[in-house]
């Protein structure tokens, strides 16, 4: 009978779902998460919006599993500059949250803060208050807030004409339309326009290695104009997002480091050592699980 014998090997199994407590069988889809816990794939929900967890990775708080989104929505948050967790102290400025060092000005590409700042948020706010200028929910050295149409610095927030990518001053506003965004003279017929700015033919090139842009692809970064080698960064495996730092090769491919997860527990793997099983990323817990593992070092 093979109902019998379904059941009679389900009592030799001591692999079981936590939330269903059926038994679990190599053919299935099932989760082991820390402390050896077993889920069908199906019985593994965030707690918060009750959908399945699967390979995007989890976070525990009290005994509750919740899924990325709804746990850095809840309890943390990740810095916006360079996408990876803020673990300990961040700042939140017009709405967006960084790591301190990753506050850069959005004109030199430097940080905003000194390095040796004191972590403390009422003190920060003061230090951006008096030292830096915004546009557009972007922040600015005062030394580099100026006109992108004649170049003059803009030392009052009322004197900046709004409604425009880039800071401009209100007697500029007329002007700025026929200039070119890079070196502020005006453009004749013969121009690039450019989300809504102009350049000169011998104007457009890329901002890293200076090579002209004219009737080939450009990508824009940050405002900056790059051309596709300077612009080729590579993507990361689990979000296809473009890595720029913080990254490590394993398994032949490239991923940031705090998307690299265990694709049998989904725990981030944030030691030195994994393995790999049928092409997927398995964390030392887990190597338990079947056989013929390889193992890798990062």
């Amino acid at each position: 009978d093979l109902n019998l014998c379904k059941k009679m090997e389900q009592d030799k199994t001591n692999v079981r779902c936590h939330h269903c407590g059926e038994a679990l069988f190599p053919d299935q889809q099932y989760l082991v998460v820390e402390g050896g816990i077993a889920y069908h794939s199906e019985h593994f929900t965030c707690h918060e919006c009750k959908q399945e967890i699967g390979n995007l990775g989890y976070k525990k708080v009290e005994d509750k599993y919740y899924c990325p989104n709804d746990y850095y929505s809840l309890y943390g948050s990740i810095c916006i500059q360079c996408t990876s967790i803020i673990k300990g102290f961040g700042i939140t400025v017009k709405g967006e949250t960084y790591h301190i060092e990753h506050l850069i000005c959005n004109s030199c590409r430097q940080a905003l803060l000194p390095s040796d700042i004191k972590k403390e948020e009422k003190g920060i706010k003061e230090f951006i208050r008096k030292t830096c200028m915004a546009y557009n929910e972007k922040l600015y050295h005062k030394q580099c807030f100026s006109c992108c149409s004649c170049g003059e610095l803009i030392t009052a927030q009322q004197d900046v004409n709004e409604g425009h990518s880039s800071p401009v001053h209100h007697k500029c506003v007329g002007q700025f339309k026929q200039n070119c965004a890079k070196c502020k003279q005006a453009c004749s017929d013969d121009y690039y326009e450019i989300k809504d700015k102009k350049y000169h033919a011998d104007c457009l090139k890329c901002n890293d290695c200076g090579v002209s842009l004219k009737d080939t692809e450009l990508i824009t970064v940050h405002d900056l104009l790059l051309c596709p080698k300077c612009a080729d960064l590579p993507k990361c495996e689990y979000c296809q997002e473009r890595i720029a730092e913080n990254y490590l090769l394993a398994n032949e491919k490239l991923w940031h480091k705090h998307h690299f997860f265990c694709q049998f527990c989904n725990q981030l793997i944030d030691n030195k050592e994994f393995f790999v099983k049928e092409d997927k990323i398995m964390c030392e817990k887990c190597k338990s699980i079947g056989s013929e593992e390889k193992k890798e070092d990062i």
